[in-house]
């Protein structure tokens, strides 16, 4: 007869082994050592894509992990805060809208409760650049923290991110939205050429009806 220890001791091991393996996070660049890079970046139009995060999230319980506690505990902070100030933007700006063409483009008056609320944005969605950069929140939180420079009328700040998106994270589906919001920061920092052959280019091609509209707008 076999002593049931023994028995147990393969079925013990066997669920160690996937407990190990579950906290494993798919590679998607070369480990290579080079003292001057701690944390490469991965490849971003594979960890984008929609086929990558079905796969690592039926293949490594950790990703699913990973993309849950970054929503729930960064990027859904750092989203409901960027609406919450933004709302109060809108507000403001439609407030002091007049009859005067320019009007609308007018920067307002931020209250200080907004201004919190849009630095914490960016705080929070830096945490998802920092440490999930696997996720699939991480092209949504370089650009949230754009749009929140802009609004806060950091401009050259706001430029700089949105150049970082479109030079990293190509294959994204808010590319196009990245591209007029680097255009609106251009007309503000008077950088006016580019930032109307932006506009025109994405009138004629994207298939974002809102970029689209927002295109026509900012050439008015």
């Amino acid at each position: 007869m076999k002593n049931p220890i023994i028995t147990k001791i393969p079925v013990f091991l066997l669920l160690l082994a996937i407990s190990a393996c579950s906290t494993f996070n798919y590679k998607t660049y070369k480990e290579e050592p080079n003292k001057d890079i701690d944390d490469p970046d991965p490849n971003y139009d594979i960890t984008l894509t929609s086929d990558f995060q079905d796969f690592t999230g039926f293949m490594f319980i950790g990703n699913r992990i990973e993309n849950f506690s970054t929503y729930f505990n960064t990027f859904f902070n750092a989203n409901e805060n960027f609406n919450e100030a933004y709302d109060d933007y809108s507000t403001r700006v439609l407030a002091n809208y007049n009859e005067r063409q320019d009007s609308i483009f007018a920067r307002p008056r931020l209250s200080q409760e907004s201004i919190d609320k849009f630095n914490i944005a960016i705080e929070k969605a830096s945490k998802v650049i920092q440490y999930h950069k696997s996720s699939e929140y991480m092209d949504r939180s370089v650009l949230l923290i754009g749009k929140s420079y802009f609004f806060l009328g950091d401009y050259l700040k706001a430029e700089r991110k949105f150049s970082e998106f479109i030079s990293k994270l190509k294959s994204s589906r808010y590319l196009d939205e990245a591209l007029l919001y680097l255009a609106k920061t251009q007309i503000r920092l008077e950088n006016e050429k580019p930032a109307l052959e932006r506009l025109n280019a994405l009138i004629k091609s994207s298939e974002e009806k809102n970029v689209v509209s927002e295109s026509y707008q900012s050439l008015a």
